[in-house]
């Protein structure tokens, strides 16, 4: 009964996310993933990782450390099962592979939040070769952009600019605009930590327009201060007040 309580909860968490109700969300992931540990339920990593984005989102970054943690012990049991199975079903496999990718990522992610660059690039090259081999473009865009912001905050703009390139077109192949948008955000990052501010000023325009086309919150908050940014640098004043304000 309580295992069934827990899937309820988990359910409710992703409809209530789905709504933007991301407090309820919350509460109902984690009280649906209590449970499923109660009851010593497999949790499948597919579970934890969703858990884990959901809680780096609103900034648990210790909570969303400890989930993808536990992501990737749970994809690894489930892995070294499927390899000993001499009939594995290669849809289930993929699925698989498809999140060691997001949990390394998010991982990842976490570490780069804490400023651990070395350890934020070993999980985001793991993730990349995975994303390569499965030929998930859309992933593969992300966490070369992932990587390229390693590179960025470490003093490499030129490395960085390579990959936000490289990662603009794969999501512009693959339709995905809002990631296409970020990666054109971080490249006027790089262009502008370059002095290029002409282009740094299309680019934030460019990210901007995509973002028209499929809107993302988080990405169009950090265009806005992007934008805003290389409007500072072009001595656009009133323009960059006004998408200052649109961030804030």
């Amino acid at each position: 009964q309580e295992l069934m309580i827990g899937w309820a909860s988990f359910y409710s968490a992703r409809i209530m996310r789905n709504l933007g109700e991301t407090g309820w969300a919350v509460m109902y992931a984690k009280s649906g993933v209590d449970l499923f540990e109660k009851v010593g339920y497999d949790v499948e990593p597919t579970v934890y990782t969703w858990l884990s984005e959901l809680l780096y989102d609103i900034r648990e970054y210790k909570e969303s450390f400890a989930n993808a943690r536990k992501a990737l012990a749970s994809w690894a049991k489930i892995k070294k099962e499927e390899d000993e199975n001499k009939n594995k079903d290669k849809d289930k496999d993929k699925l698989l592979m498809h999140y060691h990718v997001r949990a390394c990522n998010m991982r990842a992610l976490n570490h780069f939040t804490l400023r651990q660059f070395d350890s934020a690039h070993f999980f985001l090259d793991s993730a990349l070769q995975v994303a390569r081999h499965i030929q998930d473009t859309a992933w593969t865009s992300k966490v070369m952009v992932n990587i390229g912001r390693v590179l960025y905050h470490t003093s490499q703009p030129d490395s960085a600019l390579g990959l936000f390139e490289r990662a603009y077109k794969y999501s512009l192949s693959a339709r995905q605009y809002d990631n296409a948008a970020h990666a054109a955000e971080w490249a006027a990052k790089a262009l502008l930590a370059k002095g290029n501010t002409s282009t740094a000023l299309s680019k934030a325009r460019n990210a901007l327009y995509l973002l028209s086309l499929v809107p993302n919150r988080p990405f169009l908050r950090d265009s806005y201060s992007t934008l805003s940014a290389v409007l500072r640098q072009a001595k656009i004043y009133d323009s960059a007040f006004y998408y200052n304000d649109r961030f804030m």
